[in-house]
C-alpha cells in the first residue's frame, strides 16, 4: 500500500511531539507529549491502516523512507515488521511492543476530544499569526502565551522570569463568548496552517486546523 505525503507530513509534525507512535485507531494518527501536555489527532481522507502496530523511533523510520521517491515505496504491514519496497530494495522495519511507550495509555478514545463540549470562547489565528507568536517569543524570550477573550481581547506573550517584564500583544477582533488560559508558546507544535481556536478557561485550548481533519489539544500551565 501507499502513504501520502500529507501522512508523512503529519508523521513528521507529530514526531516532534512524541519520537513514538502507536496506531491504534486504524482510521487515525495520534499522539502525545511525554509531558502529556499536547495531544495531536488526524484523520486521513478515505485511508485506514491493516493493522494496529508502534514504532519506537518515528525519526528513524521517517529517515529510512526519505531514502527514496515517496510515490515509488509500497509499504507492505506484516504482522511483526513493515516491509518497504522501492523496486529492488526491501527494508524491513520491526515494530516495538506498544506497552514499552507508556504514555499512550493515556490517549482516550479519539471521540473523547473531537466531542469536548466545555469550550467557553472561540477565535481565529491565520498562519501568519502563530508564526509571528513564536517568533516574537524567541527573539524577546518570551516562554508563556497569555490569551484573555472577554476583558482584553487580546493574546499577549509574557515571560515567567521577573527580570524580563517586556510583553508582545496581539488584538483579537473575531471572537465569540469569553474565555483566559496561559499555556507554553513551546507547546505550539502545530503543522503551519490557519486553525480556528476554542478555549476552556485555565484548563486547555483546542487547534483545528481548518483545511483538514487536524486538530491539538493543549493543556494549560499550572500556576
Amino acid at each position: 500500500m501507499k502513504l501520502s505525503q500529507d501522512i508523512i507530513n503529519i508523521l513528521k509534525n507529530f514526531s516532534v511531539i512524541n519520537n513514538s507512535i502507536v496506531i491504534d485507531e486504524l482510521d487515525h494518527i495520534r499522539t502525545i507529549s511525554e509531558s502529556g501536555n499536547i495531544i495531536g489527532v488526524y484523520k486521513p481522507v478515505d485511508f485506514e491502516f491493516p493493522m494496529e502496530f508502534a514504532i519506537w523511533d518515528l525519526s528513524e523510520f521517517l529517515s529510512i523512507v526519505s531514502l527514496f521517491k515517496l510515490d515509488e515505496i509500497e509499504f507492505n504491514f506484516k504482522k511483526k515488521y513493515i516491509e518497504i519496497v522501492h523496486n529492488t530494495n526491501k527494508i524491513k522495519y520491526v515494530y516495538t511492543d506498544k506497552s514499552k511507550i507508556k504514555k499512550f495509555d493515556e490517549l482516550k478514545a479519539t471521540e473523547v476530544y473531537r466531542d469536548f463540549d466545555k469550550f467557553t470562547c472561540n477565535f481565529h489565528l491565520s498562519e501568519e499569526d502563530i508564526k509571528k507568536i513564536r517568533k516574537a517569543s524567541t527573539i524577546m524570550q518570551l516562554d508563556t502565551l497569555s490569551i484573555d477573550i472577554g476583558e482584553e481581547n487580546s493574546l499577549t506573550l509574557i515571560c515567567d522570569d521577573e527580570y524580563n517584564k517586556n510583553t508582545f500583544n496581539m488584538g483579537i477582533e473575531d471572537f465569540q463568548g469569553v474565555g483566559d488560559i496561559k499555556v507554553n508558546v513551546e507547546y505550539l507544535e502545530m503543522i503551519p496552517n490557519d486553525y480556528d481556536i476554542s478555549i476552556f478557561p485555565k484548563k486547555c485550548m483546542k487547534f483545528n486546523n481548518t483545511d483538514s481533519e487536524l486538530f491539538y489539544m493543549i493543556t494549560a500551565n499550572i500556576t
